[in-house]
């Protein structure tokens, strides 16, 4: 695993330290690339968990700002009351409890370097005007301020959500949405681009075997065709989170079947069982029709084989078959659906 910078708090993060081989991955590398060596907005959008600051980090790292500051400011994690002195700062005096001397903001301590505006979806309509001007002018003034203060920052937003539905809605200035969206990058997530799973999922085991001192070296066949077949609506990160969980339940030299979280083990399941109806309408087709009974009962012993009879297991029964409690008990009393017998019959 290879070993990175740090420059201060920060983790130097440069474009050879996103993994990836897939050709949409790399048409969205060699545009940042382009990018970094501009001074102009970036507007990075994407799923939660597909990389988002990885890639502004590294925007900025490629930059002629390296040697700068980068810093970031999540605009869905601070109070409204609290955001505009976080941005601009304020001078002493400014409130109740204000620092002596006052306080600079994040524009000013990233001056000459980047500031990432996370989540800029959710910055409070409010402060949208004022964002605009310091975008236009490079100047802030702090609350309680007596003059403007020069800053050159290099802006990169970003967001999980879509703006220009934000902006029809009117939940987001469409000056400030052009104003930021100089140069749009898009990271896809992971579910469009699967040929990069394989590869991120063996640099995680290598990542966290080494951080958690195990000898976890490959993923059984089995347990990889699992993960590939994921959907990884979390993306990037939930996949890491996976790989974690699993080095951490391995016993053995290797990532099996039993390691993996059960979410995706169920889901191994319900394909197995997508696949087996299938089979059997295939079946179906050929030979004889079946009644709309016959097929509702097979459904539902299925499901009590698949999920069992508990209140949390038929809770999620009623919620795949897409029926109430009441319809549950009142089908498997009809059909005679009782545990024993599913297991006998199968």
């Amino acid at each position: 695993i290879e070993k990175r910078k740090i420059i201060g708090n920060n983790i130097i993060t440069e474009f050879n330290n996103i993994k990836y081989k897939s050709a949409k991955m790399e048409s969205v590398i060699s545009l940042a690339k382009k990018a970094s060596q501009t001074d102009s907005t970036v507007l990075i959008t994407g799923e939660s968990g597909t990389g988002k600051e990885l890639f502004a980090r590294a925007l900025h790292y490629d930059s002629s700002r390296k040697k700068e500051a980068f810093l970031a400011i999540n605009c869905s994690a601070i109070p409204e009351n609290l955001f505009e002195s976080e941005l601009f700062g304020y001078e002493e005096g400014a409130y109740t409890g204000a620092l002596k001397g006052g306080h600079p903001g994040k524009f000013e301590l990233a001056h000459k370097g980047t500031l990432l505006l996370d989540e800029i979806g959710d910055m409070p309509l409010n402060l949208q005007p004022k964002l605009l001007r310091v975008l236009q002018d490079s100047k802030v003034m702090r609350i309680c301020g007596k003059g403007y203060i020069d800053v050159d920052v290099r802006i990169i937003a970003s967001t999980n959500c879509n703006l220009e539905e934000k902006v029809k809605n009117r939940e987001f200035r469409e000056d400030l949405y052009y104003r930021l969206n100089v140069i749009p990058i898009n990271i896809p997530p992971l579910r469009e681009r699967t040929e990069d799973i394989e590869l991120l999922a063996n640099y995680f085991v290598k990542k966290f075997s080494s951080k958690l001192d195990k000898n976890v070296e490959d993923i059984a066949l089995e347990a990889l065709n699992t993960i590939k077949n994921y959907q990884w609506y979390g993306n990037v990160r939930e996949l890491e989170n996976a790989i974690e969980y699993a080095v951490n339940m391995t016993d053995k030299s290797y990532i099996d079947i039993d390691s993996l979280p059960n979410k995706l083990k169920n889901e191994k399941n319900k394909d197995n069982l997508v696949k087996n109806n299938s089979e059997e309408l295939h079946t179906c087709e050929c030979n004889s029709l079946r009644t709309i009974e016959e097929l509702e009962r097979n459904e539902l012993k299925k499901a009590i084989k698949l999920y069992g009879l508990s209140n949390n297991s038929v809770n999620k029964i009623c919620e795949e078959l897409g029926i109430s409690r009441a319809t549950f008990y009142r089908k498997i009393k009809k059909y005679n659906l009782i545990s024993h017998e599913i297991v006998i019959n199968e």
